[in-house]
């Protein structure tokens, strides 16, 4: 699908404001964000599960001494994460590095189109009827 600036000709507009571009994703994240819901987060919630039952059902001299610490969601979701990842193939590293490349790519281009706006009123009348007639 393309972008929301391609479905309305004012969204382009409104979007000529963004002024940081596009992050690049570093591979690990592109793979926990392609993967977590097919890959990371059955795993992840029994291990939360697991943590949580063991801080509540821990004594209060476990809990005062540290042995036992309150389970925190975004680190068992890492580390799972990056466990998962450790485990994958080097060929498959590379490909969800290409993968974060294009996006990447793919996000500055879009960026830089959305810069490329009219700014009088006569650009924004010529852009709308050129954006109507190409969608027509």
């Amino acid at each position: 699908m393309d972008s929301s600036s391609s479905v309305n000709p004012f969204s382009a507009v409104l979007s000529a404001h963004i002024e940081k571009a596009p992050h690049k994703l570093s591979p690990f994240h592109q793979y926990f964000k392609t993967y977590y819901k097919s890959r990371i987060k059955s795993e992840y919630c029994r291990r939360f599960a697991i943590a949580k039952k063991e801080y509540e059902d821990a004594t209060e001299e476990e809990l005062q001494s540290g042995a036992v610490e309150k389970p925190v969601a975004v680190t068992y979701r890492t580390a799972v994460g990056k466990e998962f990842w450790q485990l994958e193939t080097e060929e498959f590293r590379a490909e969800v590095a290409q993968i974060a490349e294009d996006a990447h790519a793919k996000g500055v281009e879009e960026w830089e189109a959305a810069k490329n706006v009219p700014k009088t009123a006569q650009e924004f009348h010529q852009y709308v009827v050129l954006w109507y007639i190409k969608h027509i």
